[in-house]
């Protein structure tokens, strides 16, 4: 199996459009090797996650726009470093398959009595 070959199986489980589209750029990379894609440690969730990782270093009010240049070459990055040398922990993100539709952000406990005017 060939580097591109691993990637278009890994999108298999995916339909993902903003995924699809990361994965072409990757395969039509001109003078790449593309056995950087064979690494079994590297996973589209796992790529996935580390691009919303390295654009929540740029939100503002929970807010990122993101070229889609600098997108690439972080997913360029992703694979061609090792996870522990990327800065982030798998274990912090979740599955780019949950439906986070319905989670409710936890409210920060201040323990503090609120004042009255009356």
């Amino acid at each position: 199996m060939s580097g591109l070959d691993r990637l278009d199986l890994m999108l298999q489980k995916y339909s993902n459009n903003a995924l699809q589209k990361i994965v072409d750029y990757l395969k039509n990379l001109k003078d790449i090797d593309t056995t950087i894609y064979l690494n079994e440690e590297k996973n589209l969730e796992d790529m996935y996650n580390y691009l919303k990782f390295e654009a929540k270093k740029f939100a503002l009010n929970g807010v990122a726009i993101i070229e889609d240049e600098k997108v690439y070459e972080w997913s360029l990055k992703y694979f061609q470093f090792p996870n522990d040398s990327l800065g982030f922990k798998k274990e912090d993100f979740k599955t780019i398959t949950e439906n986070n539709d319905n989670v409710v952000p936890k409210i920060k406990n201040t323990d503090k009595e609120q004042l009255t005017l009356f």
